[in-house]
């Protein structure tokens, strides 16, 4: 429960920012900074009390999002989901803090995309539903093409945004239909439920094409990217 708390005063820290007129400028920095850093001290507390080897799920969470559809908000950490809210909580103060005084105009609205994506990433990380595993992986896109093509560094910045958002997209769709297969086989998308269901062999390569037809995507995307850094130098 404590890690869905502090998701919710991930969103609290957020609408305080959002609600701050952009002059205030101090208040802006201090409430985005120090409130990330609260974060993390208690995620740092909570990776210092739990093994990363423990197939254990911790601060499990379980409600009902739409009944009739059989669809329901699951949530809980491992150790290894622990690791990546600690990386997560720990690199968001440090992009604060990188971007202190580097940004005269539209400070307000990169300390918005910053606690956002950490927002969702946090969501991300925490959900043990495939259905919303999708919801908060695709809702990352949108907070970082703003922040590429806003505030990238390189002459071709507006390009890189819109391929990381195409090839992310476009493989994005075959991991929904991969997602809507199980659905209908199994009934549900709950992780816990999946663990212990059982597929054909024909449902298995179609699942399996799918997720790596995803996982090609990625690594385009990557590919693409670094190709775009080079000829921008």
């Amino acid at each position: 429960m404590i890690i869905f708390s502090l998701i919710n005063l991930l969103f609290v820290i957020f609408v305080i920012v959002f609600l701050t007129p952009s002059k205030r400028l101090s208040i802006i920095r201090n409430v985005s900074f120090f409130g990330s850093c609260f974060i993390f001290l208690i995620i740092f507390f909570l990776f210092q009390q739990y093994s990363l080897i423990e197939p254990v799920i911790h601060f499990t969470i379980h409600f009902s999002w739409n009944r009739f559809l059989n669809i329901y908000f699951s949530g809980g950490v491992d150790g290894v989901a622990l690791l990546f809210l600690l990386l997560t909580s720990f690199l968001t103060p440090l992009c604060i803090l990188y971007s202190w005084n580097q940004f005269a105009y539209f400070f307000k609205e990169l300390m918005l995309l910053l606690l956002l994506i950490e927002f969702l990433l946090f969501n991300f990380f925490f959900v043990s539903d495939l259905f919303f595993f999708f919801v908060f992986f695709e809702s990352i896109l949108f907070p970082m093409f703003i922040l590429i093509g806003n505030f990238g560094s390189r002459q071709r910045k507006i390009h890189a945004s819109f391929q990381f958002f195409l090839f992310t997209t476009v493989g994005s769709f075959l991991m929904l239909i991969a997602i809507f297969l199980i659905f209908l086989h199994e009934g549900s998308t709950d992780f816990q439920i999946l663990y212990h269901s059982s597929f054909g062999y024909e449902l298995q390569m179609l699942l399996w094409l799918c997720f790596f037809y995803f996982v090609s995507c990625k690594s385009a995307l990557v590919s693409s990217a670094y190709l775009v850094a080079r000829s921008a130098c």
